[in-house]
């Protein structure tokens, strides 16, 4: 019998380790999927930079897929956040931490910091032999998205982001903001 309780706690505890890479993973396939349906509906091209390209994680250095349009070059890194009820947090001193929320007490919610990481030196340049003529768009985009995206400064202020700011040379994405942006390049190429 003990055994048994021993084999279900170690199965659920896997079972609630593996449910965030499952919920990632149909989350990158499902962008992917609408990423070429868009681009195939107004004429894009959509390149991966390597194979697999919708698995990019956010420690690659290298963009992990490229959208030309006729006047537009969208070079896109994925960042994704396995959780979703965590808070990004990106630092003005080029590092970003996660934000958990636990609630032991249904009157009591505390809130954790995660370690500082740093952000990449991302490199966009992977589809530069396409971008002959065209403007080029840097995008980090965040794919799982967490439940809120933050700005600190260097005197700790945060500031809420959203999708369509600037950070640190890119433009912050979420997948229907990428998608608005291109149903816009659309209308200025036609």
């Amino acid at each position: 019998m003990m055994t048994f309780v021993l084999w279900l706690l170690a199965i659920l505890t896997v079972f609630l380790c593996v449910i965030p890479m499952i919920r990632c993973l149909f989350k990158r396939i499902s962008c992917a999927v609408k990423l070429h349906r868009i681009c195939r509906r107004l004429g894009f091209t959509l390149q991966g930079t390597h194979a697999f390209w919708f698995l990019g994680s956010r420690s690659g250095k290298g963009c992990d897929c490229v959208i030309a349009t006729p006047a537009h070059l969208f070079s896109i890194k994925l960042f994704g956040v396995m959780h979703r009820r965590r808070v990004l947090i990106f630092r003005e001193s080029g590092e970003y931490f996660f934000r958990r929320f636990t609630s032991m007490l249904l009157f009591l919610l505390d809130a954790f910091d995660c370690s500082f990481r740093r952000l990449p030196d991302y490199d966009f340049s992977r589809g530069a032999s396409l971008a002959t003529g065209r403007i080029r768009y840097d995008i980090l985009l965040l794919n799982p998205i967490p439940m809120e995206i933050r700005f600190q400064h260097r005197n700790g202020q945060e500031i809420i982001t959203s999708p369509g700011d600037d950070l640190f040379g890119m433009e912050l994405a979420s997948l229907s903001h990428l998608m608005r942006s291109l149903e816009n390049a659309a209308r200025e190429s036609a």
